[in-house]
């Protein structure tokens, strides 16, 4: 195939898009959140709407929806994430079925009488105009996306100062779950030779294998918490069982559109350079408190516990320090077992639950710390609506301990709060001068982890994970069908008559 031909299928994809009427609705509709984060400002402290015409503080804001943010999170920051987190879905799940309605007439078209008669005259293969149809709505839908993200980012970032590339990963994103739906398209369009089918059996499929996924996704995200004894094991045949092994086989045979969504929420959290993230629970550090770094040497950062309390705290995951001594540092150890008695006499382990964790902790640090000088503060488990940031709670906890100790750089105020995930217990302690109340920037440290939020198929999903949540599987798998739908379109084109 020359390059003229070349040219040519391009520039017929081309006006394809550029003269579809749906596509310039659907462009103006995608214009109206890149308007919105150009009218509206995300200052420091306050939303100005109209350049200032009208402004709103951010506490003042999520109170007129009685919402409230985490502790310690930055409001500005947490209200921009959501908004772009709510226009990217909606796009997404519905963007996606009207791409679908605007591009099922391309094949359809392309083989009615008339039509046909002129274009399958010219030196040009079947396939290779097939493939042209192909671009033409991959075109439509990659145009469509980068308006709406490329312009979300350049508004955001001019008017509100907010630079996120991340974002950007959206738009590869919306592509990429469009590509592999539309080769079903234009099969049924070819098979059919009828736009309303295609859009109706295309839906259809979109939203059935959207289902599939979700369920398989969710057996995952259950089976952990999921205890079957052998009797209910060897009971789970019959009509359960060929549900399970049917939603396996369309898992793994179809395509995995839902994970385009979590590859690109890597991809971001990559560009965001947080702190620390444990991929095994899922735990994160967002942010660190202004003037903190994280050390270099984990292993040298901050004075050594005592044997007993370093019984108590496990390893050491992570540290950060600033100036003056301050230290932020993390600690993880396994949960105990727990010996349980039944009524009937026999012994069962369970889990060691937070209060047990806590008291384990505080029994080895009241001796050498002493008594009188170990002050035990509050973590309410919620918040009403309308409490203040201080009275607000984070990781479920229950308490921390406080003292303060003399050494050779002068006073040193130390806390810890102690907290469970995944049956994995850990420590969070923070030193900051004595004369310097550290209460606020050891909030803002602890609102910065997010420890309960990620399933567990999206915690397991990675490159080098096994074949259910391998990320290249995902990839491999998706393209392949797509391919084969692609192969089955063309061989049903070439077996037209025209």
């Amino acid at each position: 195939m020359n390059r003229s031909i070349v040219k040519a299928l391009f520039l017929d994809a081309l006006y394809q898009v550029l003269d579809n009427a749906v596509f310039r609705i659907l462009a103006a509709l995608t214009a109206v959140p890149v308007l919105f984060t150009v009218l509206v400002q995300f200052r420091a402290e306050e939303v100005a709407l109209l350049f200032g015409w009208k402004t709103e503080t951010y506490a003042g804001l999520l109170s007129s929806f009685s919402h409230t943010a985490p502790l310690g999170t930055d409001l500005r920051l947490y209200l921009i994430e959501n908004f772009v987190f709510i226009i990217l879905f909606l796009t997404v799940w519905a963007g996606i079925p009207f791409c679908i309605i605007a591009t099922a007439f391309f094949v359809p078209r392309m083989i009615e009488k008339g039509a046909a008669d002129v274009l399958f005259h010219k030196p040009v293969s079947r396939l290779q105009l097939y493939l042209s149809r192909y671009l033409a709505g991959i075109f439509f839908a990659a145009g469509l996306s980068a308006v709406l993200v490329v312009g979300m980012y350049v508004g955001l970032l001019f008017v509100s100062g907010h630079h996120d590339p991340g974002i950007l990963w959206a738009c590869p994103t919306m592509t990429y779950m469009f590509a592999l739906v539309y080769g079903v398209s234009m099969l049924i369009g070819v098979a059919t030779r009828s736009t309303v089918a295609s859009i109706l059996l295309t839906t259809l499929f979109f939203l059935g294998n959207s289902c599939v996924q979700l369920i398989w996704v969710q057996g995952v995200n259950n089976a952990p918490i999921v205890e079957e004894s052998v009797e209910e094991e060897l009971e789970h045949t019959g009509i359960s069982r060929v549900l399970t092994v049917t939603i396996d086989t369309l898992h793994y045979a179809l395509p995995k559109t839902g994970d385009a969504s979590r590859i690109a929420a890597k991809l971001r959290r990559s560009f965001a350079r947080q702190p620390f993230r444990d991929r095994a629970t899922g735990l994160l550090i967002a942010d660190l408190p202004a003037g903190l770094e994280v050390a270099e040497e984990e292993d040298a950062a901050g004075p050594a516990w005592p044997a007993a309390i370093g019984e108590a705290l496990g390893d050491l995951r992570f540290a950060a320090a600033g100036p003056d001594g301050e230290l932020l540092r993390l600690w993880e150890r396994e949960a105990r077992a727990i010996p349980r008695r039944r009524p009937n006499g026999e012994g069962q382990n369970r889990p060691e639950q937070l209060r047990e964790a806590e008291d384990f902790l505080a029994e080895r640090v009241e001796p050498a710390v002493g008594e009188d000088r170990l002050e035990t503060f509050a973590l309410p488990k919620d918040r009403p609506a309308g409490a203040a940031e201080e009275e607000a709670t984070f990781f479920r906890s229950h308490a921390g301990f406080a003292w303060t100790e003399e050494g050779a750089a002068g006073s040193q105020a130390i806390r810890i709060v102690v907290f469970l995930h995944r049956n994995r217990v850990f420590t969070l302690e923070y030193r900051a001068r004595a004369g310097e109340e550290p209460g606020e920037r050891f909030r803002a440290a602890c609102g910065g982890f997010d420890a309960s939020n990620e399933p567990e198929y999206d915690r397991r999903f990675a490159i080098d994970a096994p074949l259910e949540f391998n990320i290249l599987f995902s990839i491999g798998s998706s393209v392949a069908f797509a391919a084969l739908v692609l192969l089955l379109g063309w061989w049903r084109l070439g077996r037209i008559d025209f």
